[in-house]
Order: C-alpha cells, then sequence, then structure tokens
C-alpha cells in the first residue's frame, strides 16, 4: 500500500532522474553541435553598391570595410569554387569588418545551405 512518504519518494527519486537525464542529454547535444562546427580557410569579401542603378562590386577590401556604405559579405573556400553567404551576430561581424586580413585567412562556424546557397553561421 502506497503511503505518502513513499509517493514522495518515489516522485524524488522521478525528479534526480529527470535532472541526471538532461544533462547527459545536453552534453551529447553540445558535443553534437561543436561536431557541426567547420574551419574553412579563404578570402573574405565584400560585396559593394557602386551605383544608383543598382551595380554591385565584389572586392577584397585592402582594410577595414565598416567606413563604406552597408554592404554584404560572402566568404570564398581557397581552392574550390564554394562561395559562402556569411551570418554572424552584429559584435562578431563588426571585428571581420575591422579586420585588415582578408586573404587566406581561417573561419569557424556552421554550415548550412543547398546547392543553391550556401550559408556560414560564423562562431
Amino acid at each position: 500500500m502506497f503511503t505518502i512518504r513513499s509517493f514522495v519518494v518515489v516522485l524524488l527519486i522521478c525528479f534526480a532522474a529527470s535532472i541526471t537525464f538532461s544533462a547527459i542529454i545536453k552534453a551529447e547535444d553540445e558535443a553534437e553541435m561543436k561536431k557541426d562546427i567547420k574551419s574553412l580557410t579563404g578570402d573574405f569579401i565584400c560585396v559593394l553598391p557602386m551605383d544608383k542603378d543598382g551595380n554591385v562590386k565584389a572586392v577584397i577590401a585592402s582594410g577595414p570595410c565598416d567606413g563604406y556604405a552597408p554592404h554584404v559579405h560572402v566568404f570564398r573556400e581557397a581552392g574550390t569554387a564554394n562561395v559562402f553567404s556569411i551570418e554572424a551576430t552584429p559584435e562578431r561581424l563588426k571585428e571581420l569588418e575591422q579586420s585588415t586580413e582578408r586573404k587566406g585567412i581561417t573561419l569557424a562556424g556552421k554550415i548550412s545551405g543547398s546547392t543553391r546557397g550556401w550559408i556560414l553561421y560564423v562562431e
């Protein structure tokens, strides 16, 4: 026969098991996420608006590009034809824009996309 005391003990055991299981799952998820992180070496390219007609020019800036008009960035992987759109936190993107190193740099991040376009989520 169940008593309130035995019921509370069972609840506490279930709660402890739940916390343990949750911690194991979280550690496995973090390990899986780190496995998805890839390091790529290549060139950081600015796609700059050139005129009012909407023409753009892809350039590897010789210095920081945060002083140019707002623009997007892509990353061309060295030795391949792979081009990735860059996604990052505003802080990380600012770091990349202010960097003077543009050629032969290594970026680490998660890659997603398809044959129509690839995105590198920079860490």
